[in-house]
């Protein structure tokens, strides 16, 4: 049975720097995670996302059909799209791992993004916990308890990113409205 954990945000809303080790784990397991067809292996992440939160398919064009197969869903080019770009944005934070100060922009562009699609703050764990499950599924035992702390300090920093530009996004939203 693949374990995830319970929350993967830090909670504190501060932040520590990843340790050495913590970077190679990162480093090591996102290389063993790219092995073979990594849009299949991320793909994990969406079908558990999918299961767990059914509510996160109606965010998506591709996933309307809420009947639709995993298997369906991974032929859908809007799906491996999707699902190459989340692998590009953690491959950005996984290769810029020593001075996310660029990536950490990128992301809370991202963010801002994702906050005008409707996506809330919580849903941001949800995916976390999901990223987490994809990579055990494809690791297995060489994903160790260390390899997964190091993942869920680096997730941190994600979504730390992300949030912080849903809420630039909302306080904007806020002040046009106000303007208006």
């Amino acid at each position: 049975m693949i374990e995830t954990m319970g929350n993967c945000s830090s909670g504190s809303g501060s932040l520590r720097e990843l340790s050495s080790k913590e970077k190679t784990d990162i480093r090591e397991s996102w290389a063993e995670f790219n092995q073979g067809n990594v849009v299949d292996n991320a793909a994990h992440l969406y079908y558990k996302l999918f299961k767990e939160h059914p509510e996160a398919k109606e965010m998506f064009k591709f996933s309307k059909d809420t009947d639709i197969s995993d298997e369906e869903m991974l032929k859908n080019k809007q799906f491996r799209g999707h699902v190459d770009g989340v692998v590009a944005v953690i491959g950005s934070a996984v290769n810029e791992i020593d001075d996310l100060t660029e990536v950490g922009k990128d992301l809370q562009h991202l963010g801002g993004k994702h906050y005008h699609y409707g996506i809330t703050m919580k849903q941001y764990s949800h995916v976390g916990q999901c990223l987490l499950y994809a990579i055990q599924k494809k690791l297995g035992p060489n994903f160790t308890s260390d390899r997964k702390k190091a993942w869920v300090a680096l997730y941190a920093v994600v979504e730390t990113a992300m949030k912080s530009g849903m809420e630039e996004a909302s306080k904007k939203k806020s002040q046009e409205q106000t303007a208006a």
